[in-house]
């Protein structure tokens, strides 16, 4: 029997079936993640709510309460490690506090899969932003509020730092967050101006001290930047203030990488030197060519 030329070709075609595929993917995935971007959603209503009428009013009284507190004391360091000392206790560091402190903690999101609430076995809550936050729109105004912070004393380095900094700024200090940029993570910490010269106090190296008992975390919290020794020269990629992105590494000489040209037979190669806490120097060959 005769056919037609195009009984054998294709109904669809391959660009056609991609695109009717991606469009069902997008779709599924909007299906999935609408209803929790909705309940997260309506999470933030209920939150503006307690907010505005317990978390706001009870954390500031408890930050008016450590200013005061701190007026009374003439000597600077003191004052910051008495700040330290207020928001480590009962803060609950909640990558730690399973191995360091409590078998049975455990913490998840109010609004998975958004995850922009987590909630803990102790019943506190920390706002956080997320990938899904993100594409839904929907950044989380609590995120590092420090009043937030001093009702639930719930978080990590950053919610240490952003505390820290307010009590201090609140104090009459000129300060500012700085944030590390690590090889696998970052890191926060404050620094403070004393008599026209800056200063670092880490509130995570006073919690670990003080609180963990990690005994070589001693005295590493208050000092000239020159002086901060927690992490390896390698794994810090930059040092900035976390409000303006300004580099602030040259206050860090410690992890400043020194870049150099080197010929080797007519092949260029760049080497970076970086000064270590123990004043060897160890040098590092990038693997590329020089452009």
């Amino acid at each position: 029997m005769p056919t037609n030329e195009g009984d054998n070709q294709p109904k669809y075609s391959l660009g056609q079936i991609i695109c009717t595929a991606f469009v069902v993917l997008v779709g599924s995935i909007l299906i999935i993640y609408l209803y929790p971007a909705q309940y997260s959603g309506d999470l933030d209503t209920y939150f503006t709510i307690l907010y505005e009428n317990t978390i706001s009013p009870e954390g500031e009284h408890e930050i008016n309460s450590i200013v005061n507190r701190i007026a009374e004391i003439n000597d600077t360091e003191k004052k910051f490690e008495a700040i330290a000392e207020w928001e480590s206790e009962n803060f609950t560091y909640f990558i730690f506090e399973e191995d360091y402190f409590n078998l049975n903690y455990s913490s998840t999101y109010l609004d998975y899969p958004i995850n922009r609430y987590r909630f803990d076995s102790y019943g506190k809550i920390r706002p956080e932003g997320s990938i899904w936050a993100s594409i839904f729109l929907m950044p989380n105004q609590y995120v590092n509020d420090p009043r937030w912070i001093a009702y639930y004393k719930m978080g990590g380095c950053g919610e240490l730092a952003v505390l820290f900094e307010e009590v201090a700024k609140r104090s009459g200090f000129n300060t500012s967050i700085i944030k590390a940029d690590l090889t696998n993570n970052n890191h926060a910490w404050v620094e403070v101006q004393i008599d026209d010269e800056w200063y670092f106090f880490d509130p995570t190296n006073y919690y670990v001290y003080h609180k963990m008992n990690v005994r070589h975390y001693n005295n590493t919290w208050f000092n000239k930047p020159e002086a901060y020794s927690v992490f390896s020269a390698d794994a810090v990629q930059k040092i900035v203030v976390a409000s303006t992105g300004e580099d602030v590494t040259d206050r860090y000489p410690q992890y400043k990488k020194q870049k150099w040209h080197v010929s080797f037979c007519g092949n260029e190669r760049l080497f970076e030197l970086t000064r270590v806490q123990d004043s060897i120097n160890t040098i590092r060959m990038m693997d590329r060519h020089v452009p």
